[in-house]
């Protein structure tokens, strides 16, 4: 719905055509606008309703996030043009980004997660975004999926091109790399010298250690978070899980995670090297925004190849025509991590340098090739094995868009609730501590709702079904 003229100030009237409706959340909508004098220039019009911010911390961030706007001049970070101010709105002129959220461009993969040569550009961009803020002492502090967006629409998934046609690998990923721009300051915050900051803010799937617990942190806590970029980049899922939260609270404050074999096995040693330098639990001993720049995953020229080539594509196929391996291999590339760096690129030099000698057969690692010209059967069911895995991928990626959609409006009834205590609490880890949480969290208007499940699922694994309080209930009565 586009604003009626009477709510927009005439000034803005007079300077703007409002276009459609682009996006909306809990405390603001995003308009397409046009500058009247000149169409071609298009820009993202943000709308906040004052009436929503009912308390004064509401208005002071607020403040703090268009103070944080104007001072962040950066290629990959979502550039801020103006803000206009009414008596019941606030309008932000910025950047418009057409090619919206990463986690639109994800879902959208047929793979599992995007190529290693898109999600290391990505994560590339990133972080030249996190190492200029951090420079200026910003920290973000809310770095997901959703906050990153693209400045146009992106249309070449490189999911049909694999390394044999590694030129336009690496053209399509560093295309990508250029449109990527790092948004919403709305939770960012400025360090003040060698201050810590407090507060338990951002979002619980990318939250680090430190935060979640309560305890004092610095911008380190934005590189936890570009771990579970690059993790959920490469893989399509979260690496702590999201579902069940409690369980997932205990992952991340015990830094537990593991890659399934399935995916990661057609993905470089070096990524997950790099991810294994940002998932670490001790902030001190995380790589900063700068030395992730110079990891050898990020810096390389090209981006490194697994061992294995992935099910399907032309590398594959080219290398079971020449000399397809035995069903134990295969089952050995699925169960076994895959060999260190420096143990691949021996490998392959070594190959290089002693082509097999007539009659033999050529080895990588411990796998022995059998010449052959045709695809294997086993070769054949393994790929419809993988086809498999791939479906139920992006059947579980579609159920996470609904979930993802159905949890905005329960998160906006929430929110009014949590809007009437006089005692609101300041982070998730103090909510569910609240005495008055239980009660309102069983409240059936706050649950009955559609692609909620997983909610009920959360709320059972914190305080039990009904059933199971009731018969609680009952052996208390007994007891006392």
């Amino acid at each position: 719905m586009v604003p009626r003229p009477d709510d927009v100030p005439t000034n803005l009237q007079s300077l703007f055509n409002w276009g459609p409706l682009l996006g909306k959340g809990s405390f603001a909508s995003v308009f397409l606008v046009t500058e009247a004098g000149d169409p071609s220039k298009e820009y993202a019009m943000k709308v906040i309703e004052k009436k929503l911010m009912r308390s004064s911390e509401d208005r002071k961030q607020l403040a703090r996030e268009i103070e944080i706007m104007k001072t962040v001049d950066n290629a990959y970070c979502l550039k801020f043009y103006n803000v206009y101010e009414s008596d019941s709105k606030v309008y932000i002129q910025m950047e418009l980004s057409r090619g919206g959220e990463l986690l639109n461009l994800v879902t959208k993969s047929s793979r599992a997660g995007l190529s290693e040569g898109m999600a290391r550009a990505i994560v590339e961009s990133v972080l030249r975004a996190l190492a200029y803020l951090h420079s200026v002492n910003i920290v973000h502090r809310d770095l997901k999926l959703e906050n990153v967006m693209l400045h146009n629409p992106v249309d070449y998934l490189d999911d049909d091109v694999e390394d044999l046609d590694w030129r336009r690998y690496e053209a399509l990923a560093d295309k990508i790399g250029g449109e990527v721009r790092l948004g919403d300051f709305g939770l960012a915050a400025v360090m003040h010298g060698n201050l810590l900051l407090r507060g338990e803010v951002g979002s619980f799937a990318y939250m680090s250690p430190e935060v979640l617990r309560g305890d004092a942190y610095n911008e380190k806590c934005d590189m936890w978070s570009v771990g579970v970029v690059a993790y959920l980049l490469l893989s399509g899922f979260f690496p702590f899980g999201a579902e069940e939260q409690p369980k997932a609270f205990r992952n991340i404050q015990a830094g537990k995670y593991y890659y399934p074999q399935e995916i990661w096995t057609y993905i470089s040693p070096e990524a997950r090297s790099f991810v294994d330098k940002l998932l670490v639990v001790d902030p001190s001993k995380r790589l900063s925004a700068e030395e992730a720049l110079r990891d050898p995953w990020i810096a390389s020229e090209r981006t490194p190849r697994s061992l294995t080539p992935r099910p399907g594509s032309r590398r594959a196929l080219s290398q079971a025509r020449s000399e397809p391996r035995s069903v134990s291999s295969f089952s050995e590339s699925l169960e076994t991590p895959p060999p260190s760096p420096g143990r691949q690129v021996s490998q392959e030099r070594e190959a290089d340098q002693h082509p097999p000698a007539a009659g033999e057969s050529k080895t990588a690692g411990e796998n022995l090739a059998v010449p052959n010209t045709t695809v294997s059967p086993e070769l054949k069911r393994h790929q419809e094995n993988c086809k498999g895995v791939r479906k139920a991928l992006e059947e579980s990626l579609a159920e996470q868009r609904r979930f993802k959609h159905g949890l905005h409006g329960w998160l906006e009834n929430l929110h009014d609730k949590l809007s009437g205590w006089d005692d609101r609490p300041a982070g998730a880890a103090n909510l569910v501590e609240h005495p008055r949480w239980r009660k309102m969290w069983h409240s059936d208007d706050l649950i009955d709702q559609p692609h909620l499940t997983p909610l009920q699922v959360i709320r059972s694994t914190l305080f039990g079904t009904k059933k199971e309080q009731e018969t609680d209930n009952d052996v208390a009565k007994a007891a006392a």
